[in-house]
């Protein structure tokens, strides 16, 4: 057997911290060449890549901080606030800023980047992120207490024959949520050009309406004519030895999979999710959370935080999940939130049932059933992904470990 040897990863790589804006600067949406990572774009997958929940910095700002810019290839890590999340930075965001809030590891030596990756998101690693966190009223993982994490290697070439295995099963998971992003884009773009661009009918007849000319034979309608919003609850505590399967915002987050939980250790009332099903985030909505349950698992439950959307006619499911999923619902949505900026915005369900559209039932038929097999893709991808991270998850320790011989 190879001896494993361990270093301190001040050794193994160079450790740089992130850098706060300037007093009185705040992000912003508008896109350009300076992007800004934060915490909360860390822990969805292994490769960060710039998408449309990032916010920027403006050109003026960027000079300020130019110098704490991150590179493709460099591995960041959560130091304040939820710590100890991992990520590799991808070519979309090289040149990128970063948040005070993380560290970037850099310039490794002796010590595979990939290999690293999966030790510091390991049981192991992060027992030794939790052991140099401190503070009290505020959790944060200190630079010098980075330098003395612990970390056990075997050589160079084994450490890429681990890395390679896991990489596979990653490699597979990324491959799979792009897919689906390209079929997500697919079903948006034909909803787009039938029922609101009515690009298919431009050679009929139109008509007047409250919303502007329509094509004929269409009429205007609410939403709630077409679905509604589930009100089934259960207290799980009241089944306090009964599994749950919890379809919660960190789990949407967390490469929508559900989390599973006894009842006695779920603490508020939740909505029962049910087969074909649309799940819409009431919370901070600016950042767009969908998830579609095509076969719910047993007791299945979701945080009261989803708005649970159901189609009036099973039928005209794929019609409501091309909708919701639409850059018109949610700009709609947007327009109703209140409260204040951040994880405090809401929006109030019921009224996006008053949004206003053109509809035809016969259209409706047909975009379902074209969209149809594209979204069933979708859940099996998704299902996939689920099975792909299990096996990684399983076999991640025993690899870390030396357990598993590569």
């Amino acid at each position: 057997m190879e001896e494993w040897k361990e270093v301190k990863l001040g050794d193994a790589c160079q450790i740089k911290g992130g850098k706060r804006l300037p007093k009185g600067i705040n992000l912003i949406e508008t896109q350009n060449n300076h992007p800004y990572i934060r915490v909360r774009d860390m822990g969805k997958s292994k490769y960060l890549e710039l998408d449309n929940s990032y916010e920027y910095v403006d050109d003026v700002t960027q000079q300020s901080i130019s110098r704490y810019i991150v590179d493709t290839g460099n591995i960041l890590i959560s130091i304040v606030g939820t710590i100890g999340l991992i990520g590799i930075v991808g070519s979309t965001l090289d040149k990128a800023n970063l948040t005070e809030n993380c560290v970037q590891l850099k310039d490794l030596r002796g010590i595979d980047k990939n290999f690293l990756y999966y030790y510091l998101i390991s049981q192991y690693g992060q027992s030794e992120i939790s052991k140099g966190t401190v503070g009290a009223v505020q959790s944060k993982l200190p630079i010098k207490n980075i330098q003395n994490i612990s970390i056990k290697t075997p050589s160079l070439p084994i450490q890429r024959k681990i890395a390679s295995i896991l990489s596979s099963l990653d490699d597979k998971i990324e491959l799979n949520r792009s897919i689906n992003a390209n079929l997500e884009e697919q079903a948006k773009a034909l909803f787009k050009s039938w029922f609101i661009d009515f690009e298919p009918f431009k050679d009929g007849k139109f008509v007047d309406s409250e919303l502007g000319m329509i094509p004929e034979g269409w009429k205007v309608e609410k939403l709630s004519d077409i679905m509604c919003i589930s009100k089934e609850s259960v207290n799980p505590k009241k089944n306090p030895e009964m599994d749950y399967h919890i379809y919660s915002i960190p789990a949407y987050d967390n490469g929508l999979t559900p989390e599973e939980s006894e009842g006695e250790n779920i603490l508020s009332n939740k909505f029962v999710v049910s087969d074909e099903m649309v799940l819409f985030s009431k919370l901070n909505p600016r950042i767009k959370r969908i998830w579609y349950v095509h076969n719910a698992l047993d007791n299945s439950v979701c945080s009261t935080e989803f708005i649970p959307y159901k189609a009036i006619e099973q039928k005209f499911t794929p019609f409501i999940y091309g909708m919701i999923n639409s850059d018109w619902f949610y700009g709609l949505a947007l327009s109703i939130v209140n409260g204040s900026t951040g994880s405090h915005q809401r929006l109030h369900p019921v009224d996006t049932l008053d949004f206003q559209i053109a509809l035809n039932r016969e259209i409706v038929a047909k975009y379902s059933r074209v969209v149809e097999p594209l979204i069933y893709r979708m859940a099996d991808n998704i299902s996939e992904i689920q099975r792909l991270s299990a096996l990684r998850d399983t076999l991640l320790p025993k690899l870390m470990s030396g357990e598993i011989k590569v």
